[in-house]
This record gives structure tokens, sequence and C-alpha cells, in this order.
């Protein structure tokens, strides 16, 4: 069987990397059915459980050495297949695709960038044809980044944004050309949730009974390591949009643990407890804990009248079901994101909030998510307005990267 490598995959404990892989799987296979995919991923026994019923996928890992052994040697030695295992799994396949979504930008360091780098890399060496499928990239506020960058990804066949503003930014500021950057969506706008039945089901699971007011929260613990946040500080601002849920609105308030790494910082799940502990734990905060899958969590949020999310993909479950969704965000993913579902500009409209001021203290980012929950009919008709648009952006990713290295 002819073969692809998707790449740039740091394991499914993150649900958002969850849903870019099953629906990047079945979106390629929709279109070549003869065609397997092979996902390198740092955690390939953990995914090849938790996705064994996904069709045509088999998991690999990334490297077998660390990055700091491949990174002190240098490049002739590290692309050799003596020394990369990776060597002839990208020699023999047929094209590399690099997903991730936001590992080229400034907010995970240069480490990321090479993580997401190094499979290029190799296709360079063994002239296998490579692009970059949905991302979000930049602004690089380090120069060596985007050199970096800018020296391997000036080879790839195609680059496809899945944003405006990285669109913008690869064009207007690192001079690529335009005719190379293509806009699309995130292929996560394709995922499809379990039954509207097996949901209800959940819900009353976790104690939230059908037809009741419901408010998503998911906080991302991993800003204590990409922001320096203290941890304490991040749930008593969660906190205090969980009381304005519960005692204003009177609705119930589902705590969405989207990534659950096994290191504390990466756990989302240990946010959402804290969250959950300093409320009192009264019986309308439901923490949504455990091994569900990014279906489910999409399922859940899906029923839900408001979504209010630190977590991207948490965010796109929200959008990608009609649902009124607030971003708390610290990269160009965010607004870029919410701007070409809602057409509209999602910081104007307090549907974007920059997690500095979501942490200041002050009234404004409380009454930005009030005011959402006042509109969010208004706003979930604007999400389902541009819905059809931006899925259809999103399957074209899949048209645009298949006709470039064919």
């Amino acid at each position: 069987m002819a073969w692809c490598l998707l790449a740039g995959i740091t394991g499914v404990r993150n649900r958002g990397v969850e849903a870019l892989v099953v629906t990047t799987v079945e979106q390629f296979r929709l279109r070549r059915p003869d065609l397997g995919i092979r996902v390198l991923t740092r955690t390939p026994d953990v995914d090849a459980a938790a996705l064994r019923h996904l069709d045509g996928a088999t998991f690999h890992a990334a490297h077998a050495r660390t990055r700091s052994e491949i990174w002190r040697h240098r490049a002739a030695r590290a692309l050799s297949p003596a020394f990369s295992p990776l060597h002839a799994q990208i020699a023999g396949a047929e094209f590399v695709a690099l997903s991730g979504g936001d590992l080229f930008g400034p907010d995970y360091g240069s480490s990321a960038i090479q993580f997401g780098l190094w499979p290029a890399r190799i296709a360079l060496h063994t002239d296998t044809p490579f692009l970059l499928l949905a991302q979000s990239i930049g602004p690089f506020h380090d120069v060596n980044d985007g050199e970096t960058f800018l020296s391997v990804v000036r080879h790839a066949r195609q680059i496809a944004a899945r944003e405006a503003l990285t669109r913008e930014y690869l064009v207007g500021e690192l001079r690529i050309a335009s005719e190379r950057v293509a806009l699309v969506a995130d292929p996560a706008f394709l995922l499809s949730p379990p039954s509207r039945e097996t949901t209800i089901k959940e819900l009353r699971a976790l104690g939230i009974p059908e037809g009741a007011r419901v408010v998503a929260l998911a906080p991302a613990m991993s800003l204590t390591r990409i922001r320096g946040l203290r941890r304490a500080d991040l749930a008593a601002k969660w906190s205090a949009v969980a009381r304005m849920a519960l005692d204003e609105w009177g609705a119930h308030v589902l705590l969405v643990p989207h990534v659950q790494e096994l290191d504390e910082d990466g756990n989302d799940g240990v946010l959402a407890r804290d969250i959950a502990s300093s409320l009192g734990n009264p019986a309308r905060v439901h923490v949504a804990d455990g091994d569900r899958r990014a279906a489910e969590f999409k399922g859940l949020i899906g029923q839900c009248d408001l979504v209010v999310s630190q977590r991207m993909h948490a965010a796109i479950a929200g959008l990608s079901s009609g649902v009124a969704t607030v971003a708390v965000g610290f990269s160009i993913k965010y607004p870029g994101i919410m701007n070409g579902v809602i057409g509209r500009d999602s910081r104007g409209e307090g549907l974007f909030l920059p997690v500095e001021e979501f942490m200041a203290g002050d009234a404004a980012a409380m009454n930005a998510i009030r005011s959402a929950w006042t509109r969010r009919e208004e706003i979930a008709g604007w999400i389902r307005e541009g819905l059809p648009a931006t899925r259809a952006a999103a399957a074209r990713a899949f048209d645009i990267a298949l006709e470039a290295v064919r």
C-alpha cells in the first residue's frame, strides 16, 4: 500500500491534536482509499490504542532519539539513514504532511519549531515532497526562528494556512509568494460527534438534565508553563466565570479538560478540579474528566449554550457545533479562526479575549463574557451562517494537498 506521513503530532492526550489526526486521516482516505497514513507521534502506543478503530492509520515514533541528542549533531550526520530511524519511512512515502496546528510560532519555543521541521529536513534529504497542512504560523519574535523556518519551508510544495492572519503574515511579512499559500480552515471543523442521544445520556451521567442551561469552560493548565501564570490565579479567574454562570444565569457549569498530559502542568483536569473545589462542588458544577475522546468532548460541548475556552480546539468544537463561543487566547490562531467563522472582528465583538486581559482583574473581560451570554442566540446565528464556508474550506485543504504532491 502507498502511504504518506502525517508529522508534527504531539499525541492524542491533547484532544485537539486527536481531532486533527482523525479528520486528516478520514479526509485523505476519502479521496485516496489506497493511501495509508503513517502518523509520526511522540506517543505512538497511546495514540494507537485510543484510535484503534481509525481505518488506514498506523502510529510510529516521531523519533527514536531525543531532540537534544539530535540537535547536538551536525545536520549531515543527523539526516543520515544510520542516525535517523525515520529516514526509511520518509524515503518511501509519497509525501509528508506537516500538521500540528501551531508548532511554528513563538508560543511553544524554538524546540517546537525544530520538532515540527525535523521530518521536513529529512524529506529534503530524501527528495520526498512535503507540505504544511492547515497551520497557524508566527509571528516569529526571534529572528533565528524565522530564518530557520524559512530555510526549510521555502522548499514545501504548498503551505495551507488555517486562518487569514497567518496567510497575511506569510505573504506580507515573510514574503512568500501568494500562490504558494492557500487559505483553508482547521480540519477539526469536520470532526463528527456521537449522536445526540448518546451525548444526552453522557450529560445525564454527569448530572446535567436534558434541557438545562449549560456553560462549557475549557481552561488551559499549560499557561502556567508557556505564560508563567500561577495555577492559583488561573483557577481564581475561571472560578469567577463559573460563579457568574451559576449565580447570574442559573446555568450548569461543565468543565472540559481538553488536554490531559501526564505532567501536571499539561493536564487541564488538574485545573478543572481546582476550579470545582474552589466553588464548593455545588450540584451544578461538573467535570467531564476521564478518558473521553475528542468527538465525545465535541458532543458534550455541542449541547451547551455558551463555550468559554482557552483551548483552541475546544473552541472549535463549540464553533463547529453552532454554539456561541468566546476564545481566551494567546496567539494569532484565536482571532484568526474566530474571525473566519463569524465573519466579524472577534476582538471588537468581545468573542476573542487576550489572556492578559482575562487575567488582568478588571471588569472588562467579565463584561465581555456576560455580553456573550446575553447575545448567545445572535452569536450562534453568525456562527451557523459562517459554518458551511468554513467546513468547505477545511475540506478543500485536502484537495489542495493532494494536487500539490501529485
